[in-house]
């Protein structure tokens, strides 16, 4: 009969699922759901419900309503952001601790219009673990003076880095500012970045030079 009419039944699939930021407060996962039209018409994309779920609980579902229209004989690559909060998840669920690495499953219901057919669901589900990130312990073990002087002091920061997760963390970015008394005299960033093994402990060095003037330092004692 499909052949006879010309029409057919849609396809889909989970093309891609990306991570493109995570932090300590939420975590941002992106799906590329790949939709086939074989029929001569367009089709609309009705509706899109999602849901997120981790041991058979929730973690969060929504639905996303009038998400496009499939072109005919086409194919379409359909993107689903879905933010994860933290705070939310460890509110609701205390056995869920930061630093850990849980499991979690993808559901999703598109729903489109074909005519003949009529509305038709079609379900993807896809699995996967997603990191529940713990801050480091950072503390400045030494400050190693290589030149001190009125006109200039070059220095190296000695950092300790302790990473309390159960997967690794690359530190990519690091402000850090030196002050004398009251008076800042230095600030700069990490210029390269460090890797920390996870449930371990690395050390690195930052370089930091400064010109103080005579009168910051007087103001400043």
């Amino acid at each position: 009969m499909e052949e006879t009419i010309g029409f057919g039944k849609p396809t889909a699939d989970v093309a891609e699922i990306h991570l493109p930021c995570i932090n300590l407060e939420k975590a941002e996962i992106v799906v590329d759901v790949i939709i086939k039209n074989p029929n001569p018409v367009p089709i609309p994309l009705v509706n899109i419900d999602y849901l997120i779920e981790s041991d058979g609980r929730k973690l969060i579902s929504g639905l996303i309503p009038d998400a496009g229209t499939i072109h005919a004989h086409g194919e379409e690559t359909v993107k689903i952001l879905v933010t994860l909060i933290y705070d939310d998840i460890k509110s609701t669920y205390d056995d869920i601790k930061p630093g850990s690495i849980i499991p979690y499953r993808l559901k999703i219901d598109l729903i489109v219009d074909v005519p003949v057919f009529g509305r038709l669901t079609l379900p993807l589900e896809k699995t996967g673990e997603i990191p529940i990130p713990y801050k480091p312990d950072i503390d400045m073990e030494k400050i190693h003076f290589e030149r001190f002087s009125w006109e200039e002091t070059i220095a190296v920061l000695h950092l300790k880095l302790e990473n309390k997760n159960d997967f690794d963390l690359v530190l990519n970015a690091l402000d850090y500012e030196v002050w004398l008394s009251e008076v800042s005299i230095g600030s700069a960033e990490l210029e390269k970045s460090a890797k920390i093994d996870k449930n371990g402990i690395s050390y690195i060095e930052i370089p930091i030079s400064f010109r103080p003037r005579i009168s910051d330092l007087l103001c400043g004692t």
